[in-house]
């Protein structure tokens, strides 16, 4: 149903939704969740191979997560715009291991890099320089220093990634700390627009 969508609309990215206790409105999808102005970035959106090739493929300097968010936003600077059909995926399983939780916050600085610019107090999303730059020839390479087994052996294992882990899951929890502080970004802007508009 999803493909079938897509190929009758090819210059749209046609979005799944997701049924969980996230993303309970539209702007839960947004690029910066708290900033109602920054773009809405798709689930699962189906692109052809063709366009794929286009854009360069996955940037894999990303190490987890946030790739897709990295495609999309090419997608759109090249005219695409993000539909959201009415096909919900249910999210059920919830694995204590996750290895986009390790390394969100280091994905989401990267994605922030080559997409937000602040000028002044303005936000600006798809800054065009990015795109332009994309060196489509660094795509196939290996992650280099951002690779988590650059530097794998017994001892790293038992004197770095053992107290890394218990340290960031265990005692303290960096990702569950970004999406509260994103929560609560998100509500106050919410409340400034709603209560101390000019």
């Amino acid at each position: 149903m999803l493909i079938k969508l897509a190929e009758e609309n090819p210059k749209n990215l046609m979005s799944l939704r997701l049924n969980n206790k996230l993303n309970k409105n539209i702007n839960s999808y947004r690029f910066t969740n708290y900033d109602l102005q920054s773009p809405l970035i798709g689930v699962a959106c189906p692109i052809q191979k063709k366009v794929l090739k286009k854009i360069g493929s996955i940037n894999k300097n990303f190490i987890a997560t946030l790739w897709d968010a990295d495609l999309y936003m090419r997608l759109m600077t090249i005219g695409f715009k993000t539909k959201f059909t009415h096909i919900y995926i249910n999210e059920k399983t919830n694995y204590k291991y996750s290895l986009n939780k390790d390394y969100l916050l280091h994905d989401r600085k990267y994605l922030d890099f080559l997409w937000v610019k602040k000028d002044k107090n303005k936000i600006i999303y798809l800054k065009k320089i990015n795109y332009s730059r994309f060196d489509k020839r660094k795509l196939n390479k290996p992650q280099g220093p951002n690779g988590r087994w650059i530097l794998n052996n017994k001892y790293y294992y038992k004197y770095i990634i053992i107290p890394y882990f218990f340290l960031f899951k265990k005692i303290f929890p960096v990702y569950k700390i970004y999406f509260y502080f994103s929560y609560l970004k998100t509500l106050i802007n919410l409340i400034k627009e709603k209560y101390f508009k000019n």
